[in-house]
């Protein structure tokens, strides 16, 4: 077995993010990046990622209003200690 690193996928899109979170994709954290106000949301990749993101930019899915919100309150909480570009994401 190799000790190879998990692919990650990052989004700046705090509503994407919450919705990856009630799908029960992986959260890892949120990224600062030196010099500048971006930042990522990171969550480990899967098979599925790509068919996800398109039900919910597509609107064709559901998921409830509450579980929805308890997901962007913890998004939004990971942006108060977010990690730097140059460390190491938790695994």
């Amino acid at each position: 077995m190799t000790d190879a690193k998990k692919p990650v996928y990052k989004t700046s899109d705090v509503g994407l993010a919450a919705f990856l979170c009630t799908q029960d994709f992986v959260f890892l954290g949120s990224v600062k990046y030196p010099e500048t106000v971006r930042m990522d949301f990171c969550f480990l990749s899967e098979e599925r990622r790509d068919d996800v993101i398109n039900a919910y930019i597509s609107g064709t899915t559901k998921v409830s209003p509450r579980q929805f919100y308890n997901k962007v309150q913890l998004v939004k909480r990971s942006l108060r200690s977010p990690v730097s570009a140059e460390e190491e994401l938790p695994e």
